[in-house]
């Protein structure tokens, strides 16, 4: 007989006859909010799971400066020196910095110092 699986976890057969059926944790990148359900669902883009040993019912945003442009992943990317991430879009991509800023490197923008510009 099934017991119900935490949130989190789904379920997989078990070949052990007092216990047909067996609560697994969500891998790395997935994630569920349903009780007992057969797969996990796939983080979207801009988000990940790095956990996978642990029930997990969300997935975490990539922070300032990470990207992750794929559903289904354990981690976000670094973007590059001159990118950062605009939370209206999301971060599931990079965009270049506005003229007349420039990256610092975090994933954010800074007006250009005296003597400097970005085109």
């Amino acid at each position: 007989m099934l017991k119900n699986c935490e949130l989190g976890t789904y379920v997989l057969p078990a070949n052990d006859e007092k216990s047909p059926y067996r609560c697994h944790p969500c891998p790395k990148g997935k994630f569920s909010i349903f009780l007992n359900p057969s797969s996990c669902t796939e983080c979207g883009v801009g988000l990940f799971n790095d956990k996978d040993d642990a029930p997990t019912t969300k997935c975490k945003s990539c922070s300032n400066g990470r990207y992750q442009p794929e559903k289904g992943q354990p981690n976000c990317n670094t973007c590059t020196i001159g990118k950062f991430t605009n939370n209206t879009i999301g971060n599931a991509m990079c965009v270049k910095c506005p003229l007349g800023k420039r990256g610092t490197g975090l994933g954010g923008c800074e007006l250009c110092k005296g003597g400097e510009y970005q085109d």
